[in-house]
């Protein structure tokens, strides 16, 4: 069954013009997770991202007995993070968005 994306693609500052983002599915190297970014960037840079986001949420929700919402830090950018209803993961920044769902 697929993820469904929900969530809003964070805007772009006051009197900016808005850059397209769009979605990018990545591999985490694992067979448990899917991970889909929201970004501007290119594909292998933003799915490195996604991937330590992914490391992140998944060290951070094991110490915290899987308790959310809570913040992790990637290469010095802090994520906050989240569950919906199915158990499926959201992490947002302020440009991007990640969502680490079950396969």
């Amino acid at each position: 069954m697929a993820a469904t994306i929900t969530g809003l693609i964070p805007a772009a500052p006051a009197g900016a013009d808005p850059v397209p983002q769009r979605f990018i599915s990545c591999e985490d190297g694992s067979s448990t997770r899917n991970l889909t970014i929201a970004t501007t960037r290119e594909k292998g840079e933003a799915c490195a991202t996604a991937a330590k986001v992914s490391d992140a949420y998944s060290t951070e929700v094991d110490l915290l007995d899987s308790k959310v919402p809570f913040t992790v830090e990637a290469d010095g950018v802090a994520w906050s993070c989240d569950k919906d209803s199915t158990g499926d993961a959201r992490c947002v920044s302020a440009d991007e968005q990640v969502w680490l769902s079950s396969s």
